[in-house]
């Protein structure tokens, strides 16, 4: 009997990891999905984690591209109107980690305002300049 075990437990170790990655992915294409869901519907207080530099023309005091946080101010018809969270990283991760934690600890630059449109906002998640989304 320990004989049969030993041979079936390579294989059982091994459908039940094709479960579990079969499962991982439906949960990221279903957050992909209700992302796309929030950005076709933007709401005042929105917070995106994001390529700063891709949207802004400020100076983020660092070379090449800075991560951090937008949030919605006004959505009028088919215009959304952004801030972009003062400062930023180079390090796309530390944007999702703020992201995550509710942006509340962000300061924002309300003298720039970044006016999009919709179709606009799903572009840019589409080619991952958008890299997450909280409403």
């Amino acid at each position: 009997m320990a004989s049969s075990l030993k041979k079936w437990c390579p294989f059982v170790v091994l459908f039940l990891a094709a479960v579990a990655l079969v499962a991982c992915g439906r949960d990221a294409a279903s957050g992909q999905q209700q992302e796309q869901a929030l950005l076709q519907a933007p709401a005042v207080g929105d917070h995106y984690a994001a390529e700063l530099t891709y949207f802004s023309d400020a100076d983020f005091e660092q070379s090449g591209r800075a991560f951090g946080l937008m949030r919605v101010i006004a959505v009028e018809g088919d215009e959304i109107t952004l801030v972009t969270e003062n400062g930023g990283s180079t390090d796309e991760r530390a944007a999702l980690r703020a992201l995550a934690e509710g942006g509340g600890k962000a300061s924002f630059d309300d003298n720039e305002r970044i006016i999009l449109r919709k179709s606009d906002l799903l572009d840019a998640y589409e080619a991952g300049k958008i890299l997450g989304v909280r409403r």
